[in-house]
């Protein structure tokens, strides 16, 4: 489980690194039945908890397909839920356009009127820094 360590407020942090959307444990889950499965994610997620270094903060935002995190609810850590929505074909703007709610798509057309939303697909890394430098 790749983590960064750091001080801020005089407490000793365990989070992701900067521009990281999602990081968790990766766990080679071998095809066995799922009570088998559960159980050797118990095992390495409880090894890997008694590994972290002291911390007195700890924050991550684990992949969606980490569903198993209780053994750290079992060792004392929290968790909040956010939800991820996939999309599975981008190419055809048309019908993803349709399957928005009619609230969603408001928004949007809010958004680009109100606060001139461009959508760009071309990379633009100097401005991508610069903008991020200013967050």
């Amino acid at each position: 489980m790749p983590f960064v360590i750091s001080q801020r407020y005089g407490l000793r942090r365990i989070t992701m690194p900067p521009l990281t959307q999602t990081l968790g444990p990766w766990l080679y889950l071998r095809k066995a039945a799922y009570a088998k499965q559960l159980g050797e994610q118990k095992e390495l997620m409880t090894e890997l908890i008694e590994r972290l270094p002291h911390h007195d903060f700890f924050r991550q935002s684990w992949h969606w397909s980490v569903t198993n995190w209780m053994p750290f609810y079992w060792k004392g850590f929290r968790q909040t839920t956010s939800y991820t929505y996939l999309l599975d074909d981008l190419t055809d703007i048309d019908a993803l356009w349709s399957g928005m709610q009619p609230n969603v798509r408001g928004d949007v057309k809010k958004a680009r009127s109100r606060f001139n939303l461009v959508v760009r697909t071309e990379p633009d890394l100097d401005r991508f820094v610069t903008i991020h430098g200013l967050t």
